[in-house]
Formats: C-alpha cells, structure tokens, sequence
C-alpha cells in the first residue's frame, strides 16, 4: 500500500500494424493496389472477379479476390477481407498467402486463435517464410503463451537474421517471463538492425530498470525521448527512474511533460504526487492524488497517498477517512502490504486513532 514507482511499458510488438504487405499475385488490379489506390483496385477487382467466374484457367480469379481482399483490409472492410482471401483459398488451398493474410486480418480482429490456425496452414504451405513464424508469435504472446512466441520469434530470426521485429518482439516475451538478460540482448540486437526504433529503447531501458541500473535505464529512455519527443511512456519511465534514484526534480519534471503529452495517464500524476509529497511539496502532492483519484476511482494508491498527506499536515479525519477508503479497494483486489503500511512515517499521525486500529491486523 506503499508509494509505488510503477513503470509502464507498452509491448509495442503486439500491436499489429494495418499496412498493406507486398505480394507477388498478379491481376490487373493489383497495379491499382500497389499504388495504393485501394478504392480503385476495388473496383477493377470487382470487375475481373466477375469476367473470370466461370473459365477454366481460375488464376486471375484467385488473383483478383487475393488483391481484392487486400484492398478491403486497407480501407478497414476487415470483414470483406475474410471473405474475399476465403475464396481464394477455397480455390485454391495451397495459396500460403491467403493463409497468412487472413490470419493476419483475424488477428487485426483481435480473434487470435483464428489467426494461429490460418498461421498454422500458412507454415505447413510455406515452412521457409520467417512473416509466418513473426506473426503466429505475436497472436501465441497475445493470448499468453509466452513459449510458443518465443519458439516462433526464434524461427523467425533463424529464417531472417535481418528481422529487427522478431528480435523485438522475441525481448518483450523474454522481459514478460523475467528473462531480463536475455531480453537485454534482444533489444540490443533490434536496435542494431532499427537504430530509430524508439520502443527497443523503452523496452531496454525497462528491463535496465528491472535490474536495478538506473544510469543505463535513464540514458536508453532519453534516447527514446529523443527518437519519439511525443510519447508520454518514455517521459514517464524515465521520471519513475530519476526518483528511484531520488532526483525528485527531474521526476517532477519528466512526469509533467507525460501528463501534458496524456492528460488521461493518471499514474503520472500519482507518481509526480509521490515526488512532491517526498520533497516536502504538500499541497501539490494532494493536488495531484486528487486528479489520479479522479482518473482512476479504483485506484487505493490514490487514496492512500491522501491519507499520508492529510496524516503529515494533523487533519487526523481525513486522514482517517481516506486511509479507510484505501485498504478497503485494497484489500478488495488482494492488494494491501501490512508491513510497508505499519513502517509508513507519514501515517504516525493516525497510529493511535480508531480507524488506523480497526484495518490493521492485531498482533
């Protein structure tokens, strides 16, 4: 129940981009699709789709339903996607393309287990496409099976040592399982291959933080910081690494710019209330746990950091009042440290009253 320095880190890898892919099925109306000119593939599409029914030679069919779907995906006709790479598989259930695309668009879908199976078929068609294995890794990261992606990154980096997204990925699946030497290595090898890949940074920064080396965490998040000057994330982190390390005004600082860049990231705010409450800033401190109460109701630390403040400046009631409030969400979640609770200085001012008596175990 304790001030906690949370970090947050986006697994960027896991979200799985929308932009249309190379590929080599050829029809008419491809050449509108390699140009990006989606809405008119469609209808050339459409148009070849209806001259080809019927003939025996099916491949410009299959072609253009392939490209069609293509298109769909990227003007986010998700649903028509399916259908259309559906077709073309169905005349054609060896095309490993249609497979992985497909799988790729139910994995836009968030319906993962849809995707690994079109993964599975795509792999079984084409075992030496390093994509296949990428992506069926990011559905298996995406529903927990954190082995399987790791196996799947693997692959992937075996088939295409070049692919800084496996390495990537393969670093947030190692940092997920507590692997953090092996997650360092990763992101060392994605940054390599994508030096402006600001979330190999992030990421690497984290598990530097993990380690407990703040200098080397700080240093990879104001990389990121520069890289991508607008994300709130590495702004964030590197506030939570300057106070672990007690520079309390650069955290401030930090934390600022995070919730200018997210107004919305009430951990920010709790974490910049923590730093003013530890340099004696009362004020701002309330100020700022009352906005991450605000954000996030549920949120005990808000709560708690409320108590400790109303405890520091003698107002034993709302201390009392806000201290209750916050082991009860607590203790609702399995989520209360007796012990960080009874070291609290903050909270001496409390220790003799009924409420502070009431929520704590009795030895």
């Amino acid at each position: 129940m304790k001030p906690i320095l949370a970090t947050l880190l986006i697994l960027a890898g896991l979200l799985v981009s929308s932009a249309v892919l190379a590929e080599d099925h050829w029809s008419p109306c491809k050449e509108f699709v390699d140009k990006n000119e989606y809405d008119a593939a469609i209808r050339a599409c459409t148009g070849e789709i209806k001259e080809s029914k019927g003939k025996e030679d099916n491949r410009i069919l299959v072609a253009a339903l392939f490209n069609r779907g293509i298109a769909y995906q990227a003007t986010g006709d998700l649903d028509l996607a399916i259908l259309d790479y559906g077709k073309a598989i169905a005349l054609d259930s060896k095309n490993d393309k249609a497979f992985y695309r497909r799988g790729f668009v139910y994995q836009l879908k968030k319906e993962f287990t849809l995707a690994i199976i079109d993964y599975n078929n795509a792999i079984k068609l084409n075992p030496d496409a390093g994509s296949y294995y990428y992506y069926r890794g990011l559905a298996y990261q995406a529903i927990g099976n954190i082995n399987q992606a790791i196996t799947d990154y693997t692959k992937a980096v075996e088939l295409n040592a070049g692919d800084d997204k496996a390495y990537y990925s393969r670093a947030t699946a190692q940092q997920a399982k507590g692997n953090i030497e092996l997650a360092i290595s990763d992101y060392t090898k994605a940054i390599k291959l994508a030096p402006k890949n600001s979330e190999a940074y992030l990421g690497r920064g984290f598990a530097y933080q993990t380690k407990g080396n703040l200098a080397k965490a700080i240093s990879d998040y104001t990389k990121a910081v520069e890289l991508n000057p607008r994300d709130y994330k590495a702004f964030y982190n590197r506030g939570a690494a300057y106070q672990a390390g007690g520079n309390l005004d650069k955290a401030v600082s930090d934390y600022t710019k995070a919730v200018e860049l997210n107004p919305r990231d009430h951990k920010a705010y709790y974490n910049r209330g923590a730093a003013y409450q530890a340099k004696g800033n009362l004020d701002r401190a309330l100020s700022d746990y009352n906005v991450t109460a605000q954000l996030d109701p549920q949120s005990e630390f808000s709560y708690y950091g409320m108590a400790d403040v109303y405890s520091l400046k003698d107002n034993k009631e709302e201390a009392c009042k806000w201290f209750t409030k916050s082991v009860e969400l607590g203790l609702k979640k399995g989520n209360v440290d007796w012990g960080s609770i009874e070291k609290d200085p903050a909270l001496e001012n409390i220790h003799q009253m009924p409420c502070y008596k009431r929520v704590m175990p009795q030895k």
